[in-house]
């Protein structure tokens, strides 16, 4: 009859499955090089970003809105010098914005590539600061950008905005 491992083994054991999952590998038989292939695959599933407008100036109309400060861009997927998301991993997003209006109306297109896909308007009626937020789907393909606009005369936009996105399915 054969001895049960001692709980040295085990141990030892565990710490090998545990590494072995952390670089992506749920099957301790295929080796360190597929599991570094695996954990690569998976960074390129995944794209998420948040940025601030903190800026206590209105941003300019007909052009991409430029988020100034990161919260989270790991990936670097979207670009605060042009204001542009560019879409790595296909599939599925989410996108939302959340934006203080003060002493201007809004008029807030989402873009991609280049075309609206939808617009959100908010009338300032003057009496005090106002907040306006969407949200909307997108399927991507790598390549693809999307980004914030406003319109002419409803640069609403002051002092505190947010744009966030995250690939909600990847292809």
């Amino acid at each position: 009859m054969e001895s049960p491992p001692s709980t040295f083994t085990l141990f030892l054991v565990f710490i090998y499955c545990m590494q072995t999952l952390s670089l992506g590998n749920s099957d301790p038989t295929r080796g360190d090089e597929t599991a570094l292939e695996s954990n690569n695959q998976e960074r390129r599933t995944r794209s998420a970003f948040t940025v601030q407008y903190n800026v206590r100036i209105h941003p300019p109309a007909n052009t991409p809105i430029k988020f100034p400060k990161v919260i989270y861009n790991e990936d670097g997927d979207y670009d605060c010098e042009t204001g542009l998301f560019t879409c790595k991993a296909p599939g599925l997003y989410y996108f939302s914005f959340q934006m203080q209006i003060y002493h201007k109306r809004l008029y807030v297109k989402l873009k991609h590539n280049f075309s609206t896909v939808l617009e959100w308007f908010d009338q300032f009626d003057g009496r005090d600061e106002d907040i306006a937020s969407g949200s909307s789907l997108l399927k991507l393909k790598s390549g693809d950008i999307v980004y914030l606009e406003l319109l002419p005369d409803h640069e609403g936009l002051y002092g505190n905005g947010v744009f966030n996105g995250f690939l909600l399915y990847p292809d």
